[in-house]
């Protein structure tokens, strides 16, 4: 019971931190697509797939770290809830210091920030933001609601292959 309560305090002290970062992209994301998904007849989780999913995993990957970063940061929710079998690094880290032991509290930290870096590293990687291939922002995606075929030259394409086509 204490590490779902622990999971479920640290999720929720996340939230405004993921919604601050995700609710915008979320509404650029409509403005630019609802058109297009009109057109194709896009809709539930087919156009979170094709069309929302890869315009917001950078939005996605940067809330999920922000989220992870405090959930190791958090000290108050394992002070609440914890025990002394489970524990957190920055609970570690303060039990090593109360106890005098410095030097383990020293390397305990680098590995918590160790673990930060990494974390924060591989969400960059993972969310697309490579700026040596460029980014393209503000295309016009099509002339006519339901005329992709003629207005894009892709002939009578099913919905998947004008999503992706578009996503390039």
């Amino acid at each position: 019971l204490a590490a779902f309560l622990v999971i479920a305090m640290n999720a929720l002290m996340s939230l405004p931190f993921v919604a601050r970062v995700l609710m915008p992209a979320l509404a650029q994301s409509a403005e630019a697509h609802d058109r297009l998904c009109l057109s194709l007849g896009l809709s539930g989780w087919n156009r979170f797939r094709l069309i929302e999913m890869p315009v917001l995993k950078r939005a996605i990957g940067l809330s999920l770290v922000m989220a992870l970063i405090l959930s190791l940061g958090d000290l108050t929710a394992i002070s609440l809830f914890g025990t002394q079998d489970f524990v957190t690094l920055p609970a570690l880290i303060y039990r090593q210091m109360g106890s005098y032991r410095f030097d383990e509290s020293i390397g305990t930290a680098l590995v918590l920030s160790a673990l930060v870096l990494a974390f924060s590293t591989l969400a960059e990687r993972w969310s697309g933001a490579h700026p040596e291939h460029g980014r393209i922002w503000g295309w016009i995606v099509g002339n006519e609601v339901n005329s992709h075929w003629l207005w894009n030259n892709m002939g009578l394409a099913p919905i998947e292959t004008a999503a992706s086509e578009y996503e390039k």
